[in-house]
């Protein structure tokens, strides 16, 4: 006899909480275990895509009754400095280094150096979708890179010698900045500001692409995006696993335009910290298509982990 989607993914929840290294406790297995139970299944599939819409409703609900709320504005929070080190380029990747370097939220009125982060292009591509995924615009991967490659052009942030060319006409070329390895880069901060280029999970941001649909549905704009940013996104910064990859046909696109990028980069004077070759694309085994019946098992595994994590925070 074939399992519910209930009961396929109740088991799919006690193998992944065994299988953890810091165990759950039984009362939070049993807590989800019952409101997987209780869910319901919109629609009709297989064994793994019925699975993933259960979990993807219930993340939803779990994700709203987690909501922090509109936190209040406290003064001079966003207020930027007058002078500093601006960072720009592929936006995970400027986030995450931000962070790790002590940087302020805000960008400095008048940048003292501007350190442009480049990353090999199929990567910072992926940087991108999954930027746009986390801000709640509903975009598929292979969608995303098929329109890019019909109309000959790559997302602005992604080039980082569009973006090292641009900032070179406002400050000059002579502080301008190419960092395209992660690590420390001395002598532009107090502390060395550490580079950071956060993996992009293909499983994790089609999982978000998919509950941020779903969100839409429940709630208003304001909420979905902060339920988003402040409680998803987070937790899924902990998977692993394989990042996104173009389709075999578009490779010649690819391998075209990050050949123009690193030749661009090469000619602009730029002070160099790693070397414009490693903005070439890695190519190797990646995802091509995120949301595809064959992906369902790896999307249910990442939505069942995210529960657990969940469920072990109030309420």
């Amino acid at each position: 006899m074939t399992d519910t989607p209930q009961q396929y993914v109740g088991r799919l929840v006690a193998e992944a909480a065994s299988r953890r290294a810091d165990p759950p406790s039984a009362a939070t297995v049993a807590t989800l275990l019952a409101k997987v139970d209780r869910a319901s299944v919109p629609g009709r599939g297989t064994g793994a895509s019925e699975g993933v819409r259960l979990a993807v409703g219930l993340l939803a609900e779990e994700l709203l009754a987690r909501d922090p709320g509109v936190s209040p504005r406290r003064r001079g929070a966003s207020r930027a400095p007058r002078r500093g080190v601006l960072v720009v380029g592929a936006p995970l990747a400027v986030a995450a280094t931000r962070a790790a370097s002590g940087l302020p939220a805000a960008r400095p009125k008048r940048p003292t150096d501007v350190v442009v982060l480049g990353r090999p292009l199929d990567e910072a591509i992926a940087d991108a979708w999954a930027h746009q995924v986390q801000a709640g615009i509903n975009r598929t991967w292979g969608g995303m890179t098929a329109t890019l490659a019909a109309h000959d052009r790559i997302p602005p942030r992604s080039d980082a010698a569009w973006v090292a060319a641009r900032w070179a006409r406002i400050v000059g070329a002579d502080r301008v900045h190419v960092a395209t390895r992660p690590g420390p880069v001395g002598g532009l901060t107090r502390a060395p500001l550490q580079v950071v280029q956060p993996p992009v999970v293909a499983a994790a941001v089609e999982l978000t692409r998919l509950t941020a649909e779903q969100l839409g549905i429940l709630t208003d704009r304001p909420t979905h995006a902060r339920v988003l940013e402040q409680v998803l996104v987070p937790l899924l910064a902990r998977e692993r696993g394989r990042g996104p990859r173009v389709r075999a046909k578009l490779d010649p696109w690819l391998g075209r335009r990050a050949a123009d990028i690193i030749e661009h980069i090469e000619q602009g004077g730029y002070a160099l910290h790693g070397d414009p070759t490693d903005l070439a694309p890695r190519g190797g085994p990646g995802v091509m298509w995120p949301g595809s019946d064959h992906q369902q098992p790896a999307l249910l595994a990442v939505a069942v982990r995210t529960l657990l994590a969940l469920c072990e925070e109030s309420p």
